[in-house]
């Protein structure tokens, strides 16, 4: 599976991964849980997802399935 993305940038001093896959604007963030949110534009779609305290669930296996098929191609 490859996905479709703009960006993905990691903040080491947070501990966080976000990907952009949209250049809409984003108008919402939904809280999936304390550690994943999801950015949506106004009709609703994903336009990025932010992954919190990453190193901290790299054995999840929830967040490795989210993972699964980012590729970098930049």
């Amino acid at each position: 599976m490859v996905s479709t993305y703009k960006s993905v940038e990691y903040d080491p001093d947070v501990d966080c991964l976000y990907v952009r896959i949209s250049d809409k604007k984003i108008v919402n963030t939904i809280v999936v849980n304390e550690k994943f949110n999801i950015d949506v534009d106004a009709q609703n779609k994903p336009v990025g997802m932010e992954f919190l305290f990453l190193t901290s669930q790299k054995n999840n296996p929830q967040v490795a399935k989210a993972l699964e098929g980012l590729v970098l191609t930049h």
